[in-house]
């Protein structure tokens, strides 16, 4: 159906309308129109739905790429990269121990809308027992094991360091105005974990906004990037998001320097603690974070899977 208006063309389409307070109500639509070459713009109900790019609408519909949960922690599902037959499963806060926020049955719910939207399989992003056992439950099982490491930030201060150069970047200019900036991350990050857990231009930036404030610190060399580091803070909690050193300029210092300088802006924010979670058999990540004062806790995270 399209209308007249303002000179331009209208095209109307109709999408599954989120209704409750955090629940997907299947067969229910909202009409959402959309100006060829602009944003999308909603009417009196407007769908909680992130839309992958700013000139057209993403044809595929929910739960494609959209909410799930919102409450104490956040859902939200996309394709999974590289893999378009996979869901992908964002818990935002999933790295808590809060065994009230989600439960078996709301998981379960979930299940019938992933497989109507064409998913074989769904994958997590790492969880904490309490959310992982909620996902077990739900007929998930764990595929990778993370140990989570926290460093008390409070009366240390910056040790200066000679080492490789490392320059800072707002999260508003990677996400706005560094679109090449983004390609050379990206292509860092695939050099560093090659194969299904690389990062594309989508996890990059859901990992920009995972955060309240987020910032990438990244060394150069002759115009690559070397490696990076994605880090972002919430309350007073940072996080150490993503660090990807390139194979051909590691065992120079860099991971080193880029840690240096995260934490050091982390506690200028305000925050008290920083965590980070690795491999529990990467040794090389477990010997840099023991060095730089990080320690072991809690229970470990889990990455969660199961077929549709």
């Amino acid at each position: 159906m399209t209308e007249a208006k303002r000179g331009g063309i209208m095209t109307e389409r109709r999408v599954p309308k989120w209704s409750g307070y955090g629940s997907h109500r299947l067969g229910a639509t909202v009409l959402l129109r959309v100006r060829p070459g602009r944003p999308p713009r909603c009417g009196t109900t407007v769908p909680r739905v992130k839309v992958q790019g700013r000139s057209e609408l993403r044809r595929r519909l929910l739960p494609r790429d959209g909410e799930l949960f919102a409450g104490d922690v956040r859902v939200r599902v996309r394709a999974w990269n590289g893999d378009p037959g996979r869901a992908f499963l964002i818990v935002t806060g999933g790295h808590l121990d809060t065994r009230d926020v989600l439960d078996a049955d709301e998981a379960r719910r979930w299940l019938p809308a992933l497989r109507g939207a064409g998913f074989a399989d769904v994958r997590t992003n790492a969880l904490a027992s309490g959310p992982a056992a909620a996902f077990s439950a739900a007929g998930f099982s764990p595929i990778q094991s993370l140990v989570l490491l926290s460093k008390q930030l409070a009366g240390v201060h910056r040790a200066r360091i000679d080492g490789p150069r490392v320059r800072s970047v707002t999260r508003r200019r990677v996400l706005w105005s560094a679109r090449a900036l983004r390609s050379r991350l990206v292509a860092c990050d695939g050099a560093s974990f090659p194969g299904e857990w690389t990062m594309d231009d989508a996890s990059l930036r859901d990992a920009l906004a995972a955060t309240t404030v987020a910032r990438v610190f990244i060394h150069e060399v002759d115009g690559d990037v070397g490696g990076f580091l994605l880090a972002g803070s919430t309350g007073d909690t940072g996080y150490i998001q993503r660090l990807a050193v390139d194979p051909r300029f590691r065992r120079h210092g860099i991971a080193a320097a880029l840690l240096s300088e995260s934490t050091t802006w982390l506690g200028s924010v305000g925050c008290a603690t920083v965590v980070v979670n690795t491999e529990r058999d990467n040794a090389a990540a477990l010997a840099l974070y023991g060095v730089h004062g990080f320690v072991a806790g809690g229970t470990g995270l889990s990455v969660m899977a199961r077929a549709l």
